[in-house]
């Protein structure tokens, strides 16, 4: 009986095709369970059911269109290359998954076996799937009689069986291959964050009261995702050493843009062509062209050292030159290291590589920065030095060895600088805007005389505890020059950025800036400020017993106004008529706008990111 059983089965020399013959019955018919098949199936049906497990027929449709990405192909397996036909591997189980979910709302997370195809023509059907489910251990078999034709949909009938509506489904389908793919694409390329594309797919999968589909992948997941086909297909990024990308990098697609890489201390100089050519062009043709030099922060990790430790904050340097052509970044440098010797071999390079040293650099009061200025592009020793230059033309005591770039502070650093100052903190409004508005003031001023003798009345004020009158009714020098500041400042209004403390980030820390308490610069600029400074306090003391207490009275904000003078050729416009360029008012908020760019639209937020991805980000969008 076995034996006839096995040829029947197999309908050896066409045995059980000529009994079914004889009796007049239908192949598929006496295959399939006619009785079970509901092509309405839905797992509310099973909810519904008496029973925790349930067995179910149901018809499982498949467009022409979904067909056509699956169509069956030739596959070979094993050692010995044994070919059969299959679906489309890494294709198929997405797309049945999907139609699976759509039709039926079944929760499972169906992990499928290959779908084989059979050619011949006794074969029982054309082709057949498995499935199963992990967590409710439910069976899914499918099958496809005929082969479809064109203009047809591909219907296969499918069968499951012990599925349980008691277990709780928490697994997801994983999100590879083929599907992996598309969706990183759909991320990346509709600038799309995981959650906003999960609740769009949500949208079209789900109905009130339906589970999460098992296709509905998590956010970690996509996340992922997108950041695989960001670094390894767009950024082109294999490997997770930095500084291995980053060489690689400087060898293949930039090789022209990525000048210099040095590991320790770490820094990258970048720049491109294109870069460097706008830069001579602006240069070329508009007399007023300068450059803004300026650093931030927060925009990288820290590299990982061999010894186990980490790297120093990381710093992107730029410059962005402001001309009558456009404003546009043009140079860049990260670096782990932020003083004058680096950025000295930054703006080295600059030059070194065929760029004109710029006319006109604006910047903020970096102690750094402006040394490698003074000592690349003005071409002196040092700061001092040039201090000095500007002294000496000043007085008349040499003009023909006048700088070759004009240097200048950043008005809105400036007075940012002055709103910090812990003297000022806690003071009335009117007394800061006082402040603010005699320094401001004199930024704009370009005759030394006329600065001389403001600062000089402002220092005067600032010293004397009493204003008004004396005892025999005649006004106080400090009354006089009071009024003489007030009538300089009158119409003046500064916005007043008072620091809070809670606002400090990673730059303030970290970044070097010129203050009062260092060492000040030996030059004749020194001298001037002490002989003011003494100056004003020797008329204070002939200014006291007033009428009128002075609540302008601040011995430490004239011990900072002190240290200015010692750098005004850099804040005030004294030096503009002998350089013959610059505006009244000098600005680096390019640079500025160029960092918000940076941060908040180009990253979107993202930063710090690993300094190779973030480098590659910048070039391509500098491209």
């Amino acid at each position: 009986s076995k034996h006839i059983y096995m040829i029947l089965k197999n309908d050896r020399n066409g045995m059980y095709s000529a009994v079914l013959k004889a009796f007049g019955i239908d192949k598929k018919a006496a295959i399939q369970n006619n009785d079970s098949k509901d092509s309405t199936f839905n797992v509310t049906d099973l909810n519904n059911s008496s029973t925790s497990e349930s067995s179910k027929s149901f018809t499982l449709i498949i467009s022409e269109e979904k067909w056509a990405q699956i169509k069956p192909k030739r596959q070979k397996c094993g050692r010995n290359k044994r070919k059969y036909m299959s679906l489309q591997s890494g294709k198929w189980t997405h797309i049945f998954a999907d139609k699976i979910w759509q039709q039926t709302k079944l929760p499972c997370a169906f992990m499928f076996k290959r779908a084989k195809v059979y050619i011949k023509s006794d074969a029982k059907c054309y082709a057949r799937f498995k499935g199963m489910c992990n967590e409710c251990d439910a069976h899914l078999i499918g099958l496809l009689y005929n082969k479809p034709i064109k203009g047809n949909d591909a219907i296969f009938e499918c069968t499951l069986t012990r599925f349980s509506t008691e277990v709780v489904h928490k697994k997801k389908r994983q999100l590879k291959r083929f599907l992996r793919e598309k969706v990183a694409n759909e991320l990346v390329d509709g600038h799309k964050s995981a959650s906003v594309w999960r609740n769009e797919e949500a949208k079209q999968l789900m109905t009130f009261g339906d589970n999460i589909p098992p296709i509905l992948y998590d956010a970690t997941v996509l996340r992922k995702a997108k950041q695989e086909e960001i670094d390894n297909k767009r950024l082109q990024l294999h490997n997770t050493d930095p500084l291995y990308n980053l060489h690689i990098a400087k060898c293949t697609r930039f090789v022209r843009t990525i000048h210099n890489i040095g590991l320790n201390p770490f820094y990258c100089m970048y720049w491109s062509l294109e870069q460097q050519i706008m830069y001579k062009k602006a240069h070329k043709q508009d007399d007023n062209c300068l450059l803004t030099v300026d650093a931030t922060g927060s925009i990288g990790k820290k590299l990982r050292l061999p010894n186990g430790e980490k790297s120093p904050h990381l710093f992107l340097y730029e410059c962005v030159c402001v001309s009558e052509l456009g404003n546009f970044p043009a140079f860049q440098m990260i670096s782990a290291k932020q003083d004058a010797s680096m950025i000295s071999y930054f703006l080295s390079e600059i030059i070194r590589d065929g760029a004109p040293i710029p006319k006109i650099v604006v910047t903020d009061f970096g102690k750094a920065i402006l040394i490698a200025i003074a000592h690349i592009f003005a071409n002196c020793i040092d700061l001092r030095h040039y201090l000095q230059i500007c002294y000496n033309i000043i007085n008349n005591i040499c003009c023909n060895n006048i700088p070759q770039c004009y240097m200048r502070l950043d008005i809105s650093h400036f007075i940012g600088m002055i709103a910090k100052w812990e003297c000022l903190r806690g003071k009335a409004p009117k007394i800061r805007q006082f402040f603010l508005r005699c320094l401001g003031q004199a930024y704009q001023m370009e005759n030394f005389t006329v600065v001389h003798n403001f600062l000089k009345s402002v220092l005067i004020v600032t010293l004397s505890e009493e204003i008004g009158l004396d005892k025999s009714g005649a006004f106080l020098s400090s009354e006089i020059h009071l009024r003489d500041v007030n009538n300089v400042i009158k119409g003046t209004v500064i916005d007043d950025i008072e620091k809070d403390d809670d606002c400090d980030d990673i730059e303030n820390e970290d970044y070097d800036e010129i203050n009062d308490d260092e060492e000040i610069l030996a030059s004749d600029w020194t001298t001037l400020a002490e002989n003011l400074f003494l100056d004003a306090q020797e008329i204070t003391r002939n200014s006291r017993n007033g009428s009128i207490v002075n609540a302008y009275y601040n011995p430490e904000a004239a011990r900072k106004i002190k240290f200015l003078i010692t750098y005004l050729p850099l804040w005030t416009g004294i030096m503009r008529s002998y350089f013959k360029r610059g505006s009244q008012i000098a600005s680096s908020s390019f640079v500025e706008a160029e960092f918000s760019a940076l941060k908040t639209r180009v990253f979107k937020n993202q930063l710090p990111m690993r300094i190779d991805k973030f480098i590659i980000r910048h070039l391509e969008y500098l491209e």
